[in-house]
């Protein structure tokens, strides 16, 4: 028997037919064989932490433009969702929203703000998608009640960045005075460093100052130093209070070695000269001998957004890398295998270290603290100079067995 279709169902057929064709989705998904994976992106692209965040947004789009360049994942291309959380606790939930409810990612990754970050984490455990913040610092994160199996955080917590403060311990003197940002991770980074720098008994700590985060004028905090400055300013910053509070430090006529959490490269440019000899940790920097990696990727990203990136950029990448690494050996994007093949997986030949993994108690990813000062630099004009390295910065972490973290 003959089967009859109307003038009507015809049309209706062959427009779909030709809409779906010519449809770059189709053309992508006819490429490679499957539809996009999709990654919600998250960062500051507008407000205090933008300085950082916009590093952090392009090393998200480069990690995907080189897999994709490379073949994709699973035979499938990868497609970047990204959102300007605008430095904001509230738009940064609401944009994860948007991401898992309207965009229907797969995974969410980048925020800089701890905040942020923790509202996120939270939201992302509900909704049972994987998210990996590359941007943030703070020990909370991965510490109950925040921490969950679906969170994986790639940044050093405080306990691993504090313990760089033994260089300027023995190489610039005694007298301390801490300068942090009045926030849970600013106290908390002020907290490890006391820690570390108690074992030995030698340092007085002078005063800890606390700074509130919408501030932007130091003088009345810098100004009694002046006549009695200290052998050490530990500055405990980001986004633009870094380069800002370098700068007024310099100008008020403070001339005590300034030691800063961590290397921070966009904002030590924008502090200029004012940021030579400058201490600090690294997590990732261009020209380390230990990661051949570093200097390919540095030159992929200044030749795409004429600039050489820092810290953000660098975690941001090899958090994506890392990422669809493990949906690559899990064979999917289901949430469960690739939870697994994050936690069992042994990252080899980032671009932050020859080796890094993730904590199975708690999703930490363990990484190499590397310590040094700023310099000149005749290629880059300022860059970080290592002098020695943390292979292992787990001194301080709460030994696996007693996180308390529910990633099972």
């Amino acid at each position: 028997m003959k089967s009859i279709i109307s003038r009507r169902s015809f049309i209706k057929m062959t427009t779909g037919a030709l809409a779906a064709m010519s449809s770059p989705w189709a053309f992508r998904r006819q490429a490679y064989g499957a539809e996009e994976i999709r990654l919600g992106g998250i960062s500051s692209l507008s407000g205090v932490a933008s300085p950082i965040g916009h590093e952090l947004a392009n090393g998200l789009q480069l990690a995907v433009e080189t897999i994709n360049r490379e073949g994709g994942v699973l035979g499938r291309p990868v497609k970047l969702f990204l959102e300007d959380d605008e430095s904001k606790k509230d738009s940064g939930l609401s944009k994860a929203r948007k991401l898992v409810e309207r965009d229907r990612v797969h995974f969410l990754a980048g925020v800089v703000d701890s905040s942020i970050c923790m509202a996120i984490q939270h939201y992302g455990k509900e909704k049972k998608t994987i998210f990996v913040n590359t941007g943030s610092g703070n020990d909370v994160l991965t510490e109950p009640p925040n921490c969950s199996r679906y969170f994986f955080k790639i940044q050093p917590n405080t306990r691993m960045g504090s313990l760089a403060v033994q260089y300027p311990e023995k190489s610039f003197g005694n007298n301390w005075v801490f300068m942090a940002i009045d926030t849970v991770w600013g106290k908390l980074v002020v907290k490890y460093s006391k820690l570390v720098l108690e074992k030995n008994k030698k340092v007085n700590i002078r005063q800890e100052i606390y700074v509130p985060f919408s501030e932007t004028n130091y003088a009345s905090y810098l100004t009694p130093l002046v006549s009695n400055q200290p052998d050490v300013i530990m500055i405990v910053v980001f986004g633009s209070h870094y380069p800002r509070m370098i700068k007024q430090i310099r100008q008020i006529g403070i001339k005590s070695h300034i030691h800063s959490y961590y290397y921070e490269r966009p904002s030590v440019v924008a502090a200029g000269d004012d940021a030579l000899g400058l201490s600090t940790f690294a997590l990732y920097f261009t020209k380390n001998p230990k990661v051949p990696k570093a200097h390919t990727f540095a030159n992929e990203f200044n030749k795409k957004f004429k600039e050489v990136p820092g810290g953000q950029g660098a975690t941001a990448y090899a958090g994506v890398e890392m990422l669809l690494e493990a949906v690559k050996n899990a064979g999917t994007v289901e949430a469960d295998p690739v939870i697994k093949a994050l936690e069992t997986s042994q990252f080899k030949n980032t671009v932050l270290a020859p080796k890094v993994y993730f904590r199975r108690s708690d999703h930490q990813a363990i990484v190499p603290v590397f310590v040094g000062k700023i310099v000149k630099d005749p290629e880059l004009q300022y860059e970080f100079q290592l002098e020695y390295t943390i292979d292992d910065p787990t001194e301080l972490l709460t030994p696996e067995d007693k996180t308390g973290c529910p990633v099972q």
